[in-house]
């Protein structure tokens, strides 16, 4: 699949989820010129690379490498991005794993020897690209251990030779002992063979006859179709193409089954066929604001590989181009979901980051609505029994992002705010749906398969509308130590206004020696666009809020059509409380602009007078003006700015 522009991003599930498990290269560098002198080393799996003291950190231990004029490191910006460019021969790692854990590394599928916790890459040409693989295990590379060993082949059937490395198997004698998983990778496979093998342990009593098997598969379009364990065909204990019997098989992103009583074995010869699945019963919906996640990436399936692969996309000079994933300067929160599986309807709404959840016709013995809360922080943890295929994940402390697995289907509405100065266009859910009284609420059905929240979060301007004809148009600065506005952008409404003969004369009376000739009504809203491809700051396509006051001045610009009469002008404003004030305006006969302040909204008079003053060209009512404001003025003056803005930038 290409760069997604439009409609829903969908990405293989073994593409998002086997990373850690099943590298793959990323063929492209960023730093320039790589081939001509240095090796590229690219670094899996880690969670996070200094390369300022030369240390890698992993689950469970901690890789370190040595710092020279002949290195460059390169720190990335996501999953398999981190990369290290050497001019020497060779290359060394030196391993730390934490106590009873064990160091494994693998370079470009070959395991390598590890000796006194340290492996040199030898041999290292200019342009050669070493895809390395570094664990931290349990003592034993062969899983869990247990006292009793046995050797596990697992091989695909004819057709699907590759697929063995997307299946999982357990093995386990007793509910005693529980289920011990073994993941096969592909570094297990035995060399110019379509399987793979390792020796493994387990629990069992000498007296245990047979063992119950378990085996499970990704869960993104793919199942085992069919299973064959030393030369016997065991029947599938689950039906595909039924909802109910998919999704009671399917849990942290795997369908499992269990083969009982297969008789105890030294060598457990396991035939799977792995077959795309025909139906979406899964909606794995995902969303971040983590900018190590901006950037675009291609995503396909490579056929002759049998695996999903995402690679980040770069533009000819060799930068990562930005994606759309990345909801940027923005806030993102869960408002509530709900399903139907079976005969069950199911419903679930955050507050507070906490979930309560209910289900239809679930009532107690006074046919009253039972609730269930489910615990602090959305962790799901409730006291009755939750759908196990239901999985959260509120992202990550600092940034707003996380994922939702949930049946394919699901109708999920989803709190989208911008930061002040941005909106965001171009969402990507199909059927969205807007609630007029939940400002940034994005409602629309999950789709099957794995998704993206995705949209165009764009740097906007703050615009003036009139619709008198006394003003023909103007600009609002809001400044930058106002906080009424947090999110959105701000239009400025400049219209007529209705007094009654009791208004004009209040007005006339707080103007003194001005004279009044233009009455306008002028709003301020708090504009959020309803993530469409425009939006013109409409009721259709935004959400509007009134503001009603400022906790700091915005400066307000007004190209009048007409002059007006006399030289020196003043603003007479209508307070919230029925009191008015005299605000002094700033007034350029050549542009024919009026510039002042304000902190809050209502009715507006323009009033004027003549007075004698030097040939300035520039009128300021210098007996109400502050010091401030009059620095303002000269910055007017010299600048002649005016603006005039009507619509948003798409």
């Amino acid at each position: 699949m290409n760069k997604i522009l439009k409609g829903i991003t969908r990405l293989g599930a073994a593409g998002l989820l086997v990373v850690a498990n099943f590298p793959f290269a990323l063929t492209a560098s960023a730093f320039d010129g790589w081939g001509d002198e240095y090796a590229a080393i690219q670094i899996n799996g880690n969670t996070a690379i200094n390369c300022d003291d030369g240390t890698i950190a992993y689950d469970n231990g901690v890789v370190s490498f040595g710092i020279d004029d002949n290195l460059v490191c390169e720190q990335g910006t996501g999953d398999n991005s981190d990369m290290l460019y050497t001019k020497s021969d060779s290359f060394t790692f030196t391993f730390a794993p934490e106590e009873e854990k064990t160091a494994f590394a693998w370079d470009n599928g070959s395991q390598l020897d590890i000796t006194e916790n340290s492996v040199t890459l030898s041999g290292l040409t200019a342009g050669a690209f070493h895809n390395t693989d570094f664990r931290f295990e349990d003592n034993s590379q062969s899983g869990p251990t247990g006292n009793t060993k046995a050797t596990v082949i697992l091989r695909g059937g004819a057709g699907y030779e590759e697929h063995y490395t997307e299946a999982n198997f357990a093995i386990n004698t007793n509910a005693e002992h529980g289920p011990q998983y073994y993941q096969m990778r592909p570094e297990d496979a035995v060399e110019g063979e379509h399987y793979s093998q390792a020796t493994i342990g387990y629990d069992s009593e000498e007296s245990d006859t047979a063992v119950d098997i378990w085996m499970s598969a990704l869960w993104h379009l793919k199942y085992i179709d069919a299973i064959v364990i030393n030369g016997t065909s065991y029947p599938i204990p689950v039906d595909y193409d039924d909802q109910v019997s998919y999704l009671n098989n399917y849990s942290h992103q795997m369908v499992s089954f269990e083969i009982e009583n297969v008789p105890k074995a030294d060598t457990y010869d396991i035939t799977v066929k792995i077959t795309r699945n025909e139906h979406d019963w899964i909606g794995n919906f995902l969303w971040t604001a983590d900018p190590a996640q901006q950037w675009e990436r291609d995503c396909y399936y490579d056929e002759e590989a049998h695996e999903d692969v995402c690679e980040y996309i770069r533009d000819e000079d060799g930068n990562l181009v930005p994606g759309r994933d990345y909801i940027g300067h923005s806030s993102l929160a869960l408002v509530a979901f709900s399903f139907t599986v079976g005969t069950g309807n199911y419903n679930c709404s955050f507050d507070d980051q906490t979930c309560t959840w209910w289900f239809e016709g679930d009532v107690d013995e006074d046919d009253e609505q039972i609730y269930y809360d489910c615990g602090p922080e959305a962790e799901l943890t409730c006291d009755i029994a939750l759908p196990s295929y239901i999985e959260f994940d509120s992202g990550s402390e600092e940034y707003d992002d996380g994922s939702l697995v949930i049946p394919a289907g699901a109708t999920l509405t989803m709190r989208v705010i911008p930061d002040y100065g941005y909106q965001v266009l171009n969402v990507n859910m199909a059927d969205l749906e807007t609630n007029d009284e939940g400002v940034g609420e994005f409602t629309f059905t999950v789709p099957g398969g794995a998704a993206y929240f995705v949209a165009d979060v764009v740097l906007t301007e703050d615009i003036v509308n009139s619709t008198t004809d006394k003003v023909s148009g103007g600009s609002i600065d809001l400044g930058g130590d106002q906080t009424t506005l947090d999110h959105g952008t701000a239009r400025l409404e400049v219209g007529d206004v209705e007094l009654t003969d009791e208004n004009k004369a209040a007005f006339a009376e707080a103007a003194g020696d001005y004279s009044v000739k233009t009455y306008l009504d002028i709003s301020l809203w708090n504009i959020t666009c309803k993530g469409r491809e425009t939006c013109t700051g409409s009721d259709e396509d935004s959400w509007n809020e009134r503001v009603r006051d400022l906790n700091e001045p915005a400066t307000i610009t007004l190209q009048l059509e007409d002059g007006v009469d006399g030289n020196e002008i003043v603003i007479v404003h209508e307070k919230h409380d029925g009191t008015y004030e005299i605000i002094p305006t700033i007034y350029d006969p050549e542009t024919n602009t009026i510039t002042f302040t304000a902190t809050s909204f209502s009715n507006y008079a323009i009033a004027s007078r003549t007075i004698t003053t030097p040939d300035s060209g520039i009128i300021t009512n210098t007996e109400e003006l502050s010091s401030s404001s009059l620095f303002l003025a000269g910055v007017v003056s010299l600048l002649g700015a005016f603006i005039v803005k009507r619509g948003f930038r798409s």
